[in-house]
């Protein structure tokens, strides 16, 4: 019964956090330049972008990293089928004009869109390490109140493995 209450006493002391895995983050706004574009650590965040305005993140690659970059929008109140579009830049902020195609979201419904990056420091496009930037565009779209609601969500993985000289 001692022992019980110590281990009581023992974890009320001791400080624990929890990460709760797949739990978009803190609401982030992003910069209205690629210049101004905050810093983002994987993960996934939440966000709103007023209508006919683009919004930048930055992540950063190292050597032979890739990253995965996923968008998800709820439906918009517009008339029309409203434009979303996500685009990815490499360290020198060229856009990457395959990565990201843009998603038409009408009504109620959500729409899903994935870019992903080459291999920093390997493949041409992506030929310097660094911070990488994507972009996240809410085209006008007619009448329609109150900003789009998004989720961004940023994964990094090592890439392939370099070929050995021979």
């Amino acid at each position: 019964m001692r022992s019980v209450a110590a281990l009581a006493v023992a974890l009320a002391l001791f400080p624990l956090t929890i990460a709760l895995p797949g739990r978009a983050q803190a609401p982030i706004e992003g910069g209205t330049e690629i210049g101004d574009a905050p810093a983002l650590e994987p993960g996934t965040y939440t966000g709103s972008i007023p209508s006919g305005e683009t919004r930048y993140f930055a992540f950063d690659l190292t050597e032979g990293q890739t990253a995965a970059v996923e968008l998800l929008v709820g439906g918009s109140r517009s008339p029309r089928p409203l434009p979303v579009r996500l685009r990815l830049y490499n360290s020198r902020r060229v856009e990457d004009p395959f990565a990201g195609e843009p998603v038409f979201v009408e009504g109620r419904e959500r729409a899903r869109v994935v870019a992903r990056t080459g291999v920093a420091g390997r493949d041409p496009d992506y030929a310097a390490p660094g911070p990488h930037y994507v972009s996240v565009t809410a085209e006008s779209g007619g009448a329609r109140s109150g900003p789009l609601r998004f989720e961004l969500r940023i994964e990094v993985e090592k890439g392939a493995a370099a070929p050995r000289p021979p």
